[in-house]
């Protein structure tokens, strides 16, 4: 604010001014002008208004005071003049709302199921994994009785050919469709993830596999299931033996992970149930058969389920895991802040990843899965392969929120998420998915770097990750490129 303020009163002003008055005044120049300082100085009612404005901080217009005096043609003219011009306080006009929707979990995924007919007599063993992985299980018998009352057995060999025969089938028929998303994105930054799903690595912790098998007759009642092991323990949780009668194809657990699930439509058969409710560890000393279900079974029973079809799409459990980066002082990754305005888009620039969070759940049977996700490859993949392009000066600065969409098959609850950070990260996204690569440098900065989170959250459905709209300047109404993100959510 601009304040006129009072002068003192100088003899030798008013000296300087008389003869500066006096030399215009006898010179033949058509027009001057001064401050005639010793009239504003001896008027007492400026002195006082000046005074009074001073010491109230308020701003005096000249007009209130009588105006400025000038000469003019030797003449003391009086002029109206007030300090000042209006300000124009700086400013952007915009808001702080996500400009894309998020997508409905029919529009996330796009994929298809064929129908499986009862003629194909195609059927499943589904076998699901405790703490303790099954490298020890070299064959399952399936022992059964078909429509024409013969008692028959199938084998089931996991580490020679049962996945590959079940990836081979559902290739074939799905003819190369498949419901993954796409990994270029990973790529992009270099990164490189398993891609196959008929891993060698079968029957690993928390994990849920499922084997084709055909039979020449239609299948009437399951006798037992046995299982043969050459050494080690082997962790059950359940199995269930189904009809298979629609195919929808691999998915990837999450988003990226590396872990992979079969979209089936099935009809029960049987499952077994445990008498103590729940796991049940297999310990054996060498070569063993042992009777899992049945038959002379101390493990579990069979539990006949007839004419149970169940027609769920995998697909469509999909969740939003949400990561709010604490507004603190080494509350977010520092590292990953951009120092290149020419590498504003998401996916642009050296790039490592440094989070991945590992989530355990209940699924409709009650048995216990887990997978391991990256989170800044998830943000940036699925934002990528939805066609959106988003800046951003750096992912997980301090008070950032980061979210994206994780597939969780048959998911009924979340037990436990559980967030690891740096080296430890990128080692247990190697070991679960084979998910390596990055940038080295930043790698070794990352390591230095710290995270506070504000909280995580879980939220039924999808999201989306968008700039939000554009300001203008509120002084030149230039249009200005927003840089901030935010995330909107499907109502599910």
């Amino acid at each position: 604010m601009k304040y006129i303020q009072k002068q003192k009163k100088r003899k030798w002003m008013q000296w300087l001014t008389g003869v500066v008055t006096a030399v215009m005044l006898t010179s033949l120049l058509p027009v001057c002008a001064v401050f005639n300082a010793a009239a504003v100085e001896d008027d007492p009612a400026i002195t006082t208004a000046l005074t009074e404005a001073y010491n109230s901080g308020e701003t005096i217009a000249d007009s209130q005071i009588g105006g400025i005096g000038i000469y003019k043609d030797g003449n003391r003219v009086n002029i109206e003049a007030a300090t000042g011009a209006p300000w124009d306080e700086p400013g952007v006009n915009g808001d702080e709302t996500p400009t894309l929707p998020a997508l409905s979990a029919e529009d996330f995924y796009s994929h298809a199921t064929k129908t499986i007919p009862e003629s194909e007599h195609l059927y499943t063993l589904t076998a699901a994994t405790g703490i303790r992985s099954g490298d020890s299980v070299e064959y399952f018998a399936v022992r059964y009785t078909d429509v024409n009352n013969v008692r028959q057995t199938k084998y089931i060999f996991p580490k020679v050919h049962s996945l590959k025969a079940t990836n081979n089938y559902v290739a074939n028929l799905m003819q190369g469709a498949s419901a993954v998303v796409s990994h270029a994105p990973l790529k992009a930054l270099g990164y490189s993830i398993n891609e196959s799903t008929a891993t060698a690595n079968a029957l690993q912790p928390w994990s849920v596999d499922e084997y084709f098998f055909k039979t020449e007759n239609t299948i009437k009642k399951i006798n037992s299931v046995d299982v043969f092991l050459s050494g080690n323990t082997w962790s059950v949780q359940g199995l269930t033996v189904s009809r298979v009668t629609g195919i929808g194809g691999y998915g990837e657990y999450g988003y990226y992970s590396g872990k992979y699930f079969l979209s089936l439509d099935k009809q029960y058969l049987c499952r077994l149930k445990s008498a103590s409710g729940g796991t049940r560890n297999l310990p054996v000393n060498g070569d063993t058969l042992i009777s899992l279900a049945g038959e002379g079974s101390s493990y579990f029973t069979l539990e006949e389920v007839s004419e149970q079809s169940e027609t769920h799409d995998p697909f469509s459990d999909l969740f939003t895991f949400r990561m709010d980066f604490a507004d603190a002082l080494n509350g977010g990754l520092e590292s990953l802040l951009r120092t290149d305005s020419a590498l504003d888009s998401l996916a642009s620039g050296p790039f490592a990843e440094d989070l991945a969070l590992e989530i355990e759940y209940k699924d409709a049977n009650g048995w216990t899965r887990s997978v391991n996700m990256p989170v800044l490859l998830s943000v940036i993949g699925q934002s990528v392969n939805l066609g959106d392009s988003v800046r951003t000066i750096g992912l997980a600065q301090r008070g950032d929120t980061l979210a994206f969409t994780a597939c969780l098959p048959e998911c009924s609850n979340v037990i436990s998420a559980k967030l690891h950070v740096g080296k430890a990260a990128r080692d247990r996204l190697s070991e679960t998915g084979g998910i390596s690569g990055g940038n080295s440098t930043v790698q070794s900065r990352l390591d230095n770097d710290y995270i506070m989170l504000a909280g995580i959250s879980v939220y039924k459905g999808t999201c989306r990750m968008s700039n939000f709209s554009d300001g203008r300047d509120a002084l030149t109404n230039e249009l200005l490129a927003c840089y901030s993100y935010g995330y909107s959510f499907s109502a599910e």
